[in-house]
């Protein structure tokens, strides 16, 4: 493999997700019947428009903790499959990371209140009319979360077993999902973990994150961290690339558990709208202050990581 196979690689998961919401937005259009939908009611709760999908500030707030998290899995990944990074400078990523931050914050609390920030910090909210309680929204995405952090840590995997690249250790990869477990933990209620496992609304919420951030945000985390990394040049090591494989099926095992357990239990008619092309497509666009957020976490991290062992090379 070399430098310009992994650009190549980054340059397709940027071009999927931006196919993915070009043929979004034509669904969209579709629907309304307006090739120019801002202010034309989109979302499942038949009330925003467009713009106000695109920027639910009150959304990206309960989201952030869980797309941090996942942006640093995966640059927790890259450090530890694909070498030091070929820049040691880290602030620009971690400014940007911090200017989408404080834009989702002043949104939230400006549009909403301070207070329903904070609860949606605390992951409280979850849908309209639903009863508050903490950690309600983290078992929202438990089970679809876990996958894509599986999925992101095989990466990191198969790309140390393609590159033979070595920066930093298994503390790097796991680090994110040993985090997610511990808040999983602190959150913890049987009737939660019941919810997620079996309820169809929390089933049907997790198949529907899980599509979603599979196709966007977790390629456009890979694509930044891709971005950074250096010509490859070691040896290709086939045991971490049948070991990524393995955690790869696990990961896609636990998708298809969460979308057969979606269908079966017919999530659909519980959802706030049983229109399937109005829960998918605007879903896309509800996610996009994630997608600002998601590569500078998933860069900053990488970088971060790797740049003592990048100036420590020769």
């Amino acid at each position: 493999m070399t430098r310009r196979n992994l650009t190549q690689i980054a340059r397709l998961a940027v071009a999927l997700t931006l196919v993915i919401l070009a043929l979004s937005y034509l669904m969209i259009t579709r629907q309304t019947g307006s090739w120019t939908p801002w202010f034309v009611p989109v979302h499942e709760d038949g009330v925003r428009n467009f713009l106000a999908t695109m920027f639910y500030f009150e959304h990206a707030a309960r989201e952030w903790p869980l797309d941090v998290l996942l942006a640093g899995a995966v640059g927790g990944a890259a450090a530890f499959g694909l070498g030091p990074a070929r820049t040691a400078r880290a602030a620009p990523f971690w400014l940007g990371a911090a200017g989408v931050t404080v834009v989702i914050f002043l949104g939230a609390a400006i549009t909403e209140s301070g207070r329903t920030l904070w609860l949606n910090l605390a992951q409280m909210h979850t849908r309209p009319g639903a009863p508050l309680m903490q950690g309600a929204h983290w078992y929202y995405h438990v089970l679809s979360r876990l996958a894509l952090l599986v999925a992101a840590v095989a990466l990191g995997l198969a790309a140390r077993g393609a590159t033979g690249a070595a920066a930093r250790g298994w503390a790097a990869l796991l680090a994110a999902p040993a985090l997610f477990a511990v808040i999983s933990a602190l959150f913890y209620d049987p009737g939660l973990m019941r919810n997620a496992l079996y309820n169809p609304v929390f089933l049907g919420h997790q198949a529907r994150e899980l599509f979603t951030h599979g196709l966007t945000s977790l390629p456009l985390a890979a694509a930044a961290c891709l971005f950074c990394a250096p010509r490859p040049d070691g040896p290709v090591r086939g045991r971490l690339l049948l070991a990524g494989a393995v955690l790869m099926s696990l990961a896609l095992a636990l998708g298809l558990y969460i979308a057969v357990g979606a269908l079966t239990r017919d999530a659909l008619s519980q959802g706030q709208s049983t229109d399937i092309g109005v829960l998918i497509f605007p879903h896309f666009f509800e996610h996009f202050l994630g997608y600002c957020l998601v590569p500078f976490v998933a860069a900053g991290t990488y970088v971060s990581l790797t740049a003592r062992a990048g100036r420590a090379s020769p």
